[in-house]
């Protein structure tokens, strides 16, 4: 089964990405490691996995990479913008 990123918005927008790939049933709960550098699912094919957030094709690289030119992080106004903007900055020089 394949992991959806969607909006935020509400269940009928269309998903930001399909990035991860492994789960054979639906995800039943997720969370961030303390550093947020991965994220553990959990599925009901009774497996866990860990995803490392900003490998290449990973769920951050996937969401910087569409989300870079947008004005929001561009030109961030709230605490989460900047702190997504700073998280995307840092993915990108880690890959140089």
């Amino acid at each position: 089964m394949t992991g959806q990123c969607g909006s935020g918005v509400g269940e009928r927008e269309r998903p930001l990405a399909n990035p991860w790939q492994g789960h054979e049933a639906e995800v039943l709960s997720v969370a961030f490691s303390p550093d947020s550098q991965r994220i553990v699912s959990g599925s009901r094919d009774q497996r866990v996995r860990i995803w490392d957030i900003f490998s290449p094709g990973g769920f951050g690289a996937i969401a910087c990479n569409q989300l870079r030119y947008h004005s929001s992080l561009n030109q961030p106004t709230t605490d989460v913008a900047r702190e997504a903007k700073q998280a995307c900055e840092s993915a990108m020089h880690a890959d140089k």
